[in-house]
């Protein structure tokens, strides 16, 4: 197998950087068709990246969700990819979060101060930063590669809260679902673990203090580039603050800036998903009571099908990735369709929410094998939903089992 150039001249046959070609394997059928890289590894590595990162980018400029599995060397996009579209895919991540934006060297590391993401390049030393108005970013910012964040105590009194995670630390306040950030975080240290023999060069030449407090500075600056899943612990509305402290308090569904939300978004059906995300962000708001909110105030339950497929766009990203977001997405829908009283429509629902990819297929089981009260308001009414969803919950296992089953047969 003849091996691509990184960058530069793709016919030099002498350029030095070389990685291994995108290689997909398509598995399943019909709704549960998927797309897996088998060398994820091998191309990660040849990069200087955690294998989690460009399968994330595919997911985000595909539009479809993306599963994990370090362990089984398993990184696997929803829906059927062939392989030059994920070499083409593969192509815009290396030029936006690989290649030197000064020389254009592949030979970098990612960096994180103060919120921004830079590629530090060990070929000319520069420190050039990535574009931050990408889906990635959020989802790195979250789970960056060991030793990535700088700018926390040591680097000046105005490093800010974020600057003070250590490399040992896991991002336990990045808004997913509890364990969920940890579990990620300690994927991309054993990915990273293969990757640090790569490395050429000590890092700590280039640690500049001066350029420390410059940075320091500039963060003041851009203090509106907030990672968009907010953390608690900043200073904001206090009622916004209320809901995402206390979960199971039925008030927390009433606070103002959450019904700001609601009307900002009923006003302007046109508004953009980059739209809805501003106004999350400006009204500080957590982004899975956000998303509760938003179930309801959009999706009606007379029509539900049509309100789901028009509004999926604004949904995905806010969902995407986030297990808490997903879970309280559909207690948002839930509560709407018990209010109604209206249980038929909810295999309706989860048909729709699963074809349409808004939430990953663990989080809907887990969902269905669990009644609470939180978001109905009375455990009578939850069971009642519950029943309604047996039959598709029981399909979804079933579906989930025969892949399994597959994806044992094709290892054999």
């Amino acid at each position: 197998m003849s091996l691509l150039n990184i960058g530069g001249d793709k016919d030099d046959l002498f350029y030095r950087y070389k990685m291994p070609p995108v290689q997909s394997k398509i598995e399943g059928k019909g709704n549960g068709i998927k797309t897996v890289v088998p060398n994820m590894n091998e191309v990660a590595k040849a990069l200087n990246r955690p294998p989690m990162y460009p399968c994330k980018y595919f997911g985000t400029e595909l539009g479809a969700q993306t599963k994990h599995e370090p362990k089984n060397d398993r990184y696997i996009v929803n829906g059927a990819h062939d392989a030059a579209r994920l070499q083409e895919l593969l192509t815009g991540f290396i030029e936006k979060f690989v290649l030197c934006g000064a020389c254009g060297n592949p030979e970098t590391d990612l960096k994180i101060i103060n919120g921004m993401i830079e590629r530090h390049c060990i070929a000319c030393g520069k420190d050039t930063a990535v574009d931050m108005r990408h889906k990635l970013t959020n989802f790195i910012l979250n789970h960056p590669p060991p030793g990535a964040i700088s700018g926390g105590k040591k680097g000046g009194k105005k490093g800010g809260k974020k600057g003070k995670m250590s490399k040992d630390q896991t991002p336990a306040d990045s808004g997913d679902e509890a364990g969920s950030g940890d579990e990620l975080h300690k994927q991309i240290m054993e990915d990273a673990k293969t990757l640090a023999a790569a490395k050429s060069k000590d890092d700590d030449w280039s640690v500049d203090m001066s350029e420390e407090a410059q940075r320091a500075r500039q963060a003041e600056l851009l203090q509106g580039l907030d990672n968009l899943k907010l953390d608690d612990k900043k200073k904001g509305k206090k009622k916004a603050k209320k809901a995402a402290d206390s979960d199971d308090d039925e008030d927390d569904f009433a606070d103002d800036p959450l019904d700001q939300l609601a009307q900002y978004v009923l006003a302007k059906p046109k508004a953009t998903a980059a739209d809805v995300q501003a106004e999350i962000k400006d009204l500080r708001l957590p982004v899975h009571m956000a998303v509760h909110v938003l179930a309801q105030a959009v999706v009606k339950v007379d029509s539900m099908v049509p309100d789901l497929k028009a509004r999926a766009a604004m949904f995905r990203p806010l969902l995407a990735d986030n297990s808490r977001a997903q879970k309280y997405f559909l207690g948002g829908l839930e509560r709407s369709i018990a209010e109604a009283e209206a249980y038929k429509k909810v295999p309706i629902m989860l048909k729709n929410v699963y074809e349409l990819e808004l939430v990953d297929d663990e989080v809907i089981l887990a969902w269905g094998g669990r009644i609470t009260k939180k978001f109905t308001g009375k455990k009578k009414t939850a069971t009642l939903v519950r029943e309604a969803a047996a039959p598709f919950l029981t399909w979804l296992k079933e579906a989930e089992e025969e892949d399994s089953e597959e994806e044992e047969s094709d290892d054999e």
